[in-house]
């Protein structure tokens, strides 16, 4: 009791001693000291009260209060502190009466439950599934955050203690039940709770899919759960959906698929069986695949097997025979996975899929046999070829000629690339770079090192190999061409002594093209034709007939057709005005260009200026004419002069033949003297001298007519001599010369030799003073 008056507490002993933790006796405590037993906490509270009952600042009525108790052990407790006013005869207050109760275990309790039901709270709100408790009468008696979202429920509608039908009328009045009125017809059955089903699913208007969840209480309430199940409902009707699709595609699919469990046991066969293999589905099950494989795929098969169903592999891809239902054999290529329970995860059986490949396998038997050929051809090739990676350029094939070639070198790239010439291996190189980056084909010409050190022209030609859209490889083929490079320099450097020929001579080109009549002209052949141009010409054949004397033209174009007809070569001349009046001659010389079919189709040729040699011709033929004029004349004097001789000679013949018919009768005189004798034979030599002259003038005319004879006989060149002296001696002796005496023999008169020597003979007397 607190007195009014002396502001001191008095202390009982009892129930306030045990609960303060004093004495147990009777306390007369100060104001202050009373209040500090309480907790610091509470203390400024609970005087604050006392004070303002005491002081009047608070009506003196009964109060109530709780407050901690600090007791002098330094325990606590909760208590309940009820306070009664003690008023005077006045009406006055004049003490406070006051009692503590230890409600520790209440308000510990009260804590538990507390935590008990923020848990609770904590726990239903964080639920995804939406909670709504009712009780006997349908009213809401608990409800969590969920349950308002799912239902999209404001909070003055979904509230403690609302009644059920009033958040049905609700959702009723929004159409919630709308898309669920023709399967449950919540809107009707909704009202009462025993009338819903305990599981079903409620499809809002917005799509959402709520699983509702009914379960009874004892006391005839119900609690209410929803859950959203859009998305396993998606799920589900997506599983139902592929499951009959996979269905369909097995119940349709051309591959048998078979699932086994794990004894390998067929459980399931697919339809495709009776087109793969002639069995009815229904004749597999039960049975196991050993049974029906080839016996020399068995344990290769077996194998296969326990793997899966040891746990080893959980996929197997296979080939093996497989008996058909007719006996024969039918190749089989089998893929397997492990099929395992959807709740424990164990390995339940396995699935195999069985395709028929008896058609691929021939067709990889063809494979084979046509690779073994074209590698056959390829070492047959004289080509060296090879099969390259695009990446690294590593050969994975090379024939047997580049082996040969090369030598051991290896597959590197480096190594082949150290075979190119060092003049080409830069170019070479280049263009390897840039086809790899374009993914295209390319062709080179290089030298190659032969395994013996010699380089050797090839000409090479590498091309993309593709898989579908990817460029995998490049396939490389080089070809010798060391003979025809060095024909081809032979070539250019016959061409190029043509052109300086060409040139030289001032020489065009043409080409003639038979089908179109098209003319090509080079830069020189169409200046000889009047046109300056700096590059070729083309003109049509009748243009170029227009440029040149018409009738040289048409005969030109016949021998040409002709020539080409023959395959010959032709030369024509013809002439083209110039612009000056005279004429410039061309001669075109040409052949014909065989096409495929052999026939000439084009022809080609060159034109050579010949206009100075045409006018040499025409001065060697005016030449000729005043030459065959001489000529003539000089025939026509020359037979003149014969005549004068022959009759001339015939003149002087008669009376010689006389002269030495009557010296030959005075040789044949007996009686004639030495010295007549002498002189007898003087004259008769001669005469015979001179008949050899007269003789000799004949023979000009043998001689112009080519018919002299020369006619060799043995003399004596003493007589020879001396006869010649005989003849010239008194001419030389009337001069005062000497002559010599001496004779010999003589030479037979008439005779070349003698006419000669005394011609000399003669000229020398003649010319000495």
């Amino acid at each position: 009791m607190a007195d009014r008056r002396a502001h001191a507490v008095r202390r009982p002993v009892g129930e306030p001693a045990r609960v303060l933790g004093g004495p147990p006796t009777e306390q007369i405590l100060a104001f202050e000291d009373h209040f500090a037993c309480y907790h610091p906490d509470d203390r400024a509270l609970v005087i604050a009260r006392v004070g303002d009952l005491l002081c009047g600042r608070r009506p003196a009525t009964p109060y109530q209060g709780r407050a901690r108790i600090v007791r002098p052990d330094g325990s606590g407790l909760d208590a309940i502190i009820q306070g009664v006013p003690e008023h005077g005869p006045d009406g006055a207050l004049v003490a406070l009466h006051g009692m503590l109760l230890d409600v520790t275990d209440l308000v510990r309790s009260e804590r538990r439950a507390h935590e008990t039901d923020r848990l609770l709270h904590g726990t239903l709100d964080s639920m995804d599934q939406g909670l709504v408790v009712l009780d006997a009468a349908q009213r809401v008696r608990v409800f969590n955050r969920s349950a308002a979202n799912l239902l999209d429920l404001p909070g003055d509608v979904l509230r403690e203690g609302v009644a059920f039908p009033d958040i049905h009328a609700y959702q009723r009045a929004r159409g919630d039940f709308a898309a669920a009125e023709t399967e449950l017809r919540l809107g009707v059955a909704g009202r009462d709770l025993t009338a819903l089903p305990p599981l079903f699913d409620w499809r809002l208007p917005s799509g959402v899919v709520l699983e509702v969840r009914r379960s009874p209480l004892a006391d005839g309430g119900a609690v209410l759960t929803f859950s959203d199940v859009t998305q396993t409902r998606h799920a589900e009707r997506a599983t139902e959906e592929s499951e009959r699709r996979y269905r369909l595609l097995a119940e349709n699919a051309t591959d048998i698929i078979i699932w086994s469990d794990l004894t390998t046991c067929r459980r399931y066969v697919s339809p495709a069986v009776r087109t793969v293999l002639g069995y009815d589905p229904d004749d597999l099950i039960g049975t196991q695949p050993l049974a029906f494989v080839h016996p020399d795929d068995v344990a290769a098969y077996r194998a296969v097997l326990e793997g899966l169903t040891g746990g080893r592999t959980a996929r197997a891809l296979t080939s093996q025979r497989y008996r058909h239902r007719d006996g024969r054999w039918v190749w089989l290529e089998i893929s397997f996975s492990l099929t395992h329970d959807a709740t424990t995860g164990a390995a339940d059986g396995y699935v195999a899929t069985l395709r028929d490949v008896g058609a691929r396998k021939g067709a990889e038997d063809a494979l084979r046999l046509s690779e073994a050929r074209y590698r056959a051809l390829a070492d047959a090739l004289p080509q060296l070829v090879w099969i390259t990676a695009t990446e690294t350029g590593e050969a994975t094939y090379v024939n047997r000629r580049f082996e040969d070639y090369y030598g051991p070198i290896g597959p590197a790239r480096a190594a082949r690339t150290a075979r190119n010439h060092p003049d080409d291996a830069e170019r070479m190189e280049d263009l390897w770079r840039e086809a790899r980056a374009r993914r295209t084909a390319y062709e080179v010409e290089g030298r190659l090192q032969r395994h013996d050190g010699a380089y050797r022209w090839h000409k090479l030609v590498l091309l993309p190999i593709w898989q579908g859209e990817t460029m995998v490889g490049m396939l490389g083929t080089a070809l010798d061409i060391d003979e025809i490079v060095g024909a081809r320099r032979k070539v250019e450097e016959a061409s190029s002594l043509l052109l300086l020929a060409q040139q030289a001579a001032k020489a065009g080109t043409w080409h003639l093209d038979l089908d179109s009549g098209r003319i090509d002209w080079s830069a020189e052949s169409a200046r000889l034709h009047g046109i300056e141009t700096e590059g070729d010409y083309a003109l049509e054949a009748q243009d170029w007939l227009a440029r040149i004397d018409r009738q040289d033209g048409e005969r030109a174009l016949q021998i040409a057709a002709t020539a080409a007809e023959a395959g010959e070569t032709f030369s024509i001349e013809f002439r083209v005005p110039t612009p000056d009046g005279g004429v410039r001659w061309i001669n075109g010389v040409g052949r014909g260009v065989p096409a495929p079919d052999g026939r000439a189709r084009r022809m080609i040729g060159l034109n050579i200026d010949v206009t100075a040699r045409k006018a040499v011709e025409a001065a060697l033929i005016a030449a000729k004419a005043a030459a065959d004029s001489a000529r003539l004349e000089a025939e026509r004097a020359s037979a003149a002069k014969s005549e004068f001789l022959a009759a001339m000679s015939h003149e002087i013949r008669t009376p010689l033949n006389g002269v030495i018919g009557y010296a030959d009768l005075l040789l044949d005189e007996t009686e004639l003297g030495p010295v007549a004798r002498k002189h007898a034979d003087r004259i008769r030599t001669a005469g015979a001298a001179l008949l050899t002259v007269v003789n000799d003038v004949l023979d000009f005319s043998k001689v112009e007519a080519g018919q002299i004879e020369i006619v060799p006989r043995p003399f004596a060149v003493e007589a020879l001599i001396d006869n010649a002296v005989s003849i010239v001696r008194p001419s030389a002796e009337r001069k005062g010369s000497r002559s010599p005496s001496r004779a010999g023999r003589t030479c037979r008169p008439g005779s070349r030799a003698t006419r000669t020597a005394c011609a000399r003979s003669s000229s020398t007397c003649s010319t000495t003073p």
